[in-house]
């Protein structure tokens, strides 16, 4: 029988009720005469390391949508990286503060006039962008602001000192030379938090509230709120504001309940997109510094949410509407503070920045295994399958996987003694050092075709023993190469999800991409079964499905 092994990231209040985990897997779902699948999240590799400044983390990043150069801040320091040339430009002005999310617009898509502007919570700035000069707007005009967007030709930044008020530029102007030029929502006494402009209106989000403004392209007064533009439902981080699936999504708050994420609907109804056990979840997290960031990648759209403090990344996919949890190898949250989309040599490339004090700017892709190096460790925990709580007695479970080629050679090397014939089971090549049972083994064989095998072990000297004899002759100077052992790991519970019992490993390192089925037998009876797969392994491991035979079910078995 088919197991229901594909879904989200959806424990709860009780693990006997639903005990699902998704790390570093996403659903892809199914289309026309296939099945919905588990994909890996995508890792990174680096681009570019920036060459002035401290090591501070990139904490933030603009790309104007044409052009070669992408905007950041990089600590204390505002920095322009060529995408071109590979140049980094890092401005000497010092800035307020040096880690923690920002939020950047422009007027500019030339590279050669206008300004960018940026905001970190303690201070507004404004770069030049013709004249390289940087201005600190707060020490002019005293606001302090979250964060800054850009509509109708002027900027717009929140004000944290005064309660509910807003400042827009004049047309182009990014230095706010009129700093009378303000307004303030008043459907509720509230402060304003953030602001942000999708399809034309300004969003007001406030801690309980939220109001939605229209620009009027009238001089003297450029925004009013819109009819029926209030929202009982304010914002609980000013940085969680996104656009998103062709609308508004943030984390929210509001006077009668905790944390949820919700989205624009119908008539600028809050709707709810976070399910209960992720609002449960959420209860226990420090929301204040929890940011949020959007990404399209492979035909999906996430949205990306880190409680830093907390250590912990929730990913809302637009496509499939599930959530899944996102870390950075073996870490509780994902350290990427910035995502930015960029054009490279004609190709579109999705930038990222990290948390982590180094200055660089890596490159996302749904093809890198492992991040800039390090394993990504991804678990996948399924619903519960019982028939109505009467015991169930299982005769196997077998998990269809595919699973590509093992990405770290341990030995690359050619035969240096005789010639190995048809039917050995073993070969001497330079050297054994570091290779274990379950590693792959690829042999040039004469006639030029690959054996491919599994090692079983290895001898004093140089010998390596494998379990699947050649099928021909091996011959004198024959390469030899030996891939790391990639494993899957294999546990079931009987008791709901609250404990597992010892992983079983399958080794899925191969040379050659393969879609294989992992199968544990004789597993015994219970009244309600729960299974668990977990790797670390550095390649592409998609899960296609997952399969139960019950003792006495005489149907062969699938794949």
């Amino acid at each position: 029988m088919k197991w229901p092994f594909i879904g989200g990231a959806y424990s709860g209040r009780s693990l006997n009720a639903n005990a699902s985990t998704c790390f570093n897997w996403f659903i892809e779902p199914a289309s026309k005469g296939q099945d919905a699948m588990l994909v890996p999240t995508p890792g990174y590799t680096l681009l570019s390391t920036s060459t002035g400044g401290t090591a501070l983390p990139i904490r933030g990043m603009l790309y104007p949508g044409s052009g070669n150069f992408q905007y950041c801040v990089q600590g204390d320091r505002f920095a322009i990286y060529n995408l071109s040339t590979g140049i980094w430009t890092v401005n000497a002005f010092p800035l307020s503060t040096s880690s923690g999310p920002v939020s950047m617009e422009i007027n500019d898509t030339d590279g050669v006039n206008g300004f960018v502007v940026f905001c970190d919570g303690v201070a507004a700035y404004s770069y030049n962008i013709a004249s390289a000069a940087i201005v600190n707007l707060t020490s002019l005009y005293g606001f302090v602001s979250n964060t800054v967007c850009f509509l109708d030709g002027r900027f717009i930044v929140d004000d944290q000192v005064n309660p509910g008020r807003f400042y827009y530029s004049g047309i182009y102007d990014g230095l706010f030379t009129n700093q009378f030029n303000f307004a303030t929502q008043e459907g509720s006494p509230d402060y304003l938090r953030a602001v942000l402009t999708d399809r034309r209106e300004l969003w007001l989000f406030g801690d309980l509230t939220t109001e939605v403004w229209w620009s009027t392209s009238d001089a003297n007064l450029p925004f009013q709120r819109s009819q029926g533009g209030f929202i009982h439902m304010g914002i609980a981080a000013p940085y969680t504001a996104k656009r998103f699936d062709n609308s508004v999504i943030w984390l929210g708050r509001n006077e009668r309940g905790e944390l949820q994420v919700v989205r624009a609907g119908d008539g600028m109804a809050a709707e709810v997109v976070s399910p209960p056990e992720l609002n449960f979840s959420m209860a226990g997290l420090v929301p204040c510094d929890a940011y949020a960031m959007v990404y399209q990648l492979g035909g999906h759209e996430f949205y990306v949410l880190t409680f830093p403090t907390s250590n912990r990344t929730y990913v809302l996919d637009s496509l499939t509407k599930e959530w899944h949890v996102w870390r950075s190898g073996a870490t509780a949250k994902h350290l990427a503070q910035c995502i930015a989309s960029a054009r490279i040599s004609g190709a579109n490339t999705i930038l990222m920045g990290l948390i982590a004090s180094d200055r660089s700017i890596y490159r996302l892709s749904d093809t890198a295994y492992t991040d800039n190096g390090t394993a990504i460790q991804r678990q996948r925990t399924s619903s519960h399958g019982h028939d109505e709580r009467e015991r169930i007695r299982l005769a196997n479970f077998q998990l269809d996987v595919e699973a590509g080629p093992s990405s770290t050679v341990k030995l690359s090397t050619t035969v240096a003694v005789t010639s190995f014939p048809a039917g050995d089971f073993t070969v001497s090549t330079a050297s054994s050092a570091g290779i274990v049972a379950g590693d792959a083994i690829a042999i040039a064989l004469a006639s030029g075709r690959l054996h491919t095998s599994t090692v079983t072990g290895t001898t004093a000297g140089p010998t390596i023993s494998f379990n699947t004899a050649l099928p021909e002759t091996a011959s004198l100077g024959a390469a030899v190469t030996v891939y790391a052992s990639e494993v899957i790991n294999l546990s079931w519970s009987k008791d709901g999800g609250n404990t597992f019992g010892t992983a079983v490993a399958v080794h899925i390192g191969t040379p050659l991409t393969k879609r294989f089925r992992a199968i544990v037998r004789k597993l015994g009876n219970a009244r309600n079964w729960t299974f668990r797969v977990e790797t670390n392994a550095t390649v592409k491991v998609a899960i296609l499905g997952a399969y139960a035979k019950t003792f006495g079910d005489d149907r062969d078995e699938p794949g």
